[in-house]
């Protein structure tokens, strides 16, 4: 996995290349990272990274493979061992100063191979963390005046690896699109439909008193001549 990172610090090439050649005085400064023993070349100890929701501490080695004094160019292997596991990790790491306008221009290229509880993770999640360390060392530097006297030195703008940077840059577009153009208003409700009356139900009709008083006369007459037949018969 290739990850990369360029950033300016306000000092001419010189001054911030005998800055940035001491790997011991540089790895102190990164968050995580702990010093065990060390010299301009290589140094051991230890360094606390977390990748997404997952973090491990990694035991190893730094030490420079190649330096060109000259082209202000170095190029660093890392490697080291998870202290509660069995993953591992190389990083060969190139960096570079060259003049900038407003001071020198810093690149990192890291080729990252992790084992472990992290060889899973994607291209954005190691990007985060390759950035995370960066910033945290650029802030630590400056504090203690490595790099410049003032945070206002250092600029951290610049191509942040992975493909995080182009969703950063997409958020924050759309952040400055809503500011300038306002809130957005919410849309209108559709028109709801009137419902139609329902019509009364009509009653049926029930029969009148008078209607009711002639069915029972008839009844009765009906009665009275089946009872006279029925005599009549016996008779």
């Amino acid at each position: 996995m290739k990850l990369t990172r360029e950033f300016t610090v306000g000092l001419d090439p010189e001054q911030a290349w005998a800055a940035l050649r001491d790997i011991s005085q540089v790895a102190s400064l990164v968050p995580g990272a702990r010093i065990d023993e060390g010299a301009d070349d290589d140094c051991r100890g230890s360094l606390r990274v977390t990748v997404g929701r997952t973090a491990a501490r990694y035991d190893g080695v730094a030490r420079v493979v190649e330096r060109d004094e000259a082209a202000h160019r170095a190029v660093v292997h890392l490697e080291g061992k998870e202290s509660q596991g069995h993953g591992s990790a190389v990083v060969t790491l190139t960096s570079s100063a060259s003049p900038a306008e407003d001071g020198t221009r810093v690149s990192l290229v890291a080729e990252v191979t992790v084992t472990g509880r992290f060889s899973r993770a994607d291209q954005g999640a190691m990007a985060d963390t390759f950035d995370g360390l960066v910033d945290g060392f650029l802030e630590a530097s400056t504090t203690a005046g490595l790099l410049a006297g003032t945070a206002s030195a250092i600029a951290v703008s610049e191509a942040r690896s992975g493909p995080s940077a182009s969703v950063a840059s997409a958020s924050a577009a759309s952040s400055e699109s809503t500011t300038e153009q306002g809130p957005t208003a919410p849309a209108p409700e559709p028109p709801r439909r009137a419902m139609a009356p329902r019509a009364a139900s009509t009653p049926l009709p029930s029969p009148s008193a008078p209607g009711r008083e002639k069915e029972a006369a008839a009844a009765f007459a009906v009665l009275v001549i089946l009872w006279w037949l029925m005599r009549r018969h016996r008779a």
